[in-house]
């Protein structure tokens, strides 16, 4: 076993990749080839195949180093009225008194960090929220690694998830690729599917990719460091089908029912479930309401006609029907309707459609 630590280094800033870090913290003292043969174990038989990795690796002398947690590396804490807001990881790292460094700007500030300065094997990048300059890659052993939750090149840049989902996509990928001063354009080392149903949140699906992340991320860092001695090559990516997406803004938040598909209005509500959710201005309610929680789809009212119910309320915008023991509230679209359980008023107040009916 070699005498020294495999010293890793965590970049992220956003709660679906928690389980990453609490991976990697739980791996601490173990072997690299012990955290391999674990996650392995937790893989399908078909993703076993993909990972490119066998059991026989695991005997390899190159894979007996302990893995060393040596720094977290977060967005800094911000304020709102008056109070420190920290973000997920930044404030788990500090419960488990993990060395934290916060710079405002990564690439002008790395040279603070005396653990970045000191040399580490392997970053590991997942929703970090800063583009990391080569001087900062250059600072790895090995390499940086990059948790992306698409299909590479599909969906380059910083909403990978949201915009699969608003553009209705019903297959991804998890890839972690090798970091270049390209944005998210490295080599892949390791990519597995998952089919996403038209029902998926972008909250479902985060929590899928960040648990996939949790059990694949020592494999990956497992296959760079046997690369030259077992000829392990990563996939280059096709550069000329590469699709990019940028960060959501607030003003993408509005849209026009009226103007829309009853599809199109879920689907930027389930892309957009967190951020910056989905917004529009009710003629009925007079004001800009927020769509809290939608359920489903109707092309037309004829399903629900044949089940039984029936119409109790109507307007220009919104649509109640009732049945046995349950009052259904759709909002109209230009094509087809969104059943709707919950939204909420520019004052903040709630309205659940459960117990509200329209006059």
């Amino acid at each position: 076993m070699s005498s020294s630590p495999l010293k890793l280094v965590f970049f992220s800033s956003s709660y679906f990749v928690l389980p990453i870090l609490k991976s990697i913290i739980s791996s601490q003292d173990r072997t690299l080839d012990q955290a391999v043969l674990n996650h392995y174990e937790q893989l399908s038989p078909d993703e076993q195949q993909i990972s490119g990795l066998t059991k026989k690796y695991l005997e390899d002398s190159l894979l007996k180093r302990k893995i060393e947690l040596k720094l977290v590396v977060s967005q800094p804490d911000r304020e709102l009225r008056q109070k420190k807001i920290s973000n997920p990881v930044s404030e788990f790292a500090r419960k488990n008194k993990i060395p934290l460094f916060l710079p405002e700007k990564i690439n002008r500030e790395f040279q603070k960090s005396s653990e970045l300065m000191q040399g580490f094997d392997f970053g590991i990048v997942a929703s970090f929220g800063q583009i990391i300059s080569q001087s900062v890659l250059d600072l790895a052993e090995y390499k940086f690694i990059n948790w992306h939750p698409s299909d590479l090149p599909k969906y380059r840049g910083a909403s990978p998830m949201s915009s699969l989902l608003y553009n209705g996509e019903n297959q991804t990928a998890l890839s972690w690729i090798e970091m270049t001063k390209e944005m998210d354009a490295g080599d892949i080392w390791l990519k597995i599917d998952r089919e996403v149903d038209n029902q998926t949140t972008f909250t479902q699906i985060a929590q899928k990719m960040g648990n996939l992340g949790a059990k694949t991320w020592s494999i990956v860092i497992a296959k760079i460091i046997l690369a030259e001695k077992y000829n392990l090559k990563p996939i280059p990516q096709n550069h000329s089908m590469a699709t990019f997406c940028s960060k959501q803004t607030k003003e993408d938040a509005i849209i026009k029912p009226s103007e829309m598909s009853s599809t199109q209005v879920f689907n930027h509500w389930r892309a957009f479930v967190e951020f910056p959710k989905t917004k529009f201005y009710s003629k009925y309610f007079r004001q800009l309401i927020c769509l809290n929680v939608a359920v489903n789809t109707w092309s037309t009212l004829q399903p629900l006609k044949e089940a039984n119910w029936k119409i109790v309320n109507e307007n220009e915008e919104w649509l109640q029907l009732k049945g046995q023991k349950e009052v259904k509230t759709l909002l109209k679209c230009k094509v087809g309707f969104v059943e709707v359980k919950k939204i909420t008023l520019s004052n903040g107040k709630s309205i659940d459609f459960r117990g509200f009916c329209f006059p």
